[in-house]
């Protein structure tokens, strides 16, 4: 007879990141994942906007995890639309669709843009994301070491 193994609770693996905000009981049925929507281009944005403001507020941590220029690339992939923000000494800029000039993208991280609200929400870890293939990194290993401690 097998043993049946536990899932391992996400959770438990976790403290709050950066990018956690508690879930808001008002959206999509209490806190539970939304499972089925896509989220609008609108919507995608502005959780996008929220994403990078927690990021720019925590400067010393942005700074210590990424201390060079990072091009970051969040590909939506049900949208069809790529948002891009420079990380540079501490300061993450606003998400823009316009690729910067040089064209370079350091890190990508493709997901669905129900997926990424509810990422930024709070109602999906991002260890479950990424374990499950619901969010894919495009990354060296050192840009994906240093984005963890972000994320």
């Amino acid at each position: 007879m097998q043993q049946q193994l536990e899932p391992v609770n996400a959770a438990r693996l976790s403290v709050d990141p950066l990018w956690y905000n508690a879930p808001n009981p008002t959206r999509h049925g209490c806190g539970t994942v939304r499972g089925g929507d896509v989220a609008s281009k609108t919507e995608v944005e502005k959780q996008l906007q929220v994403l990078l403001g927690r990021l720019a507020e925590n400067r010393d941590s942005v700074r210590g995890a990424i201390p060079e220029r990072k091009v970051l690339r969040c590909r939506v992939t049900d949208l069809g639309t790529d948002w891009h923000s420079v990380i540079e000494g501490g300061h993450v800029s606003p998400p823009s669709e316009t690729p910067p000039d040089d064209g370079r993208v350091d890190i990508t991280l493709r997901i669905a843009s129900d997926d990424l609200v509810d990422l930024i929400e709070g109602r999906l870890s991002f260890l479950s994301a990424f374990t499950s293939g619901k969010v894919k990194v495009d990354a060296s290993i050192v840009d994906l070491l240093r984005l963890r401690a972000l994320l």
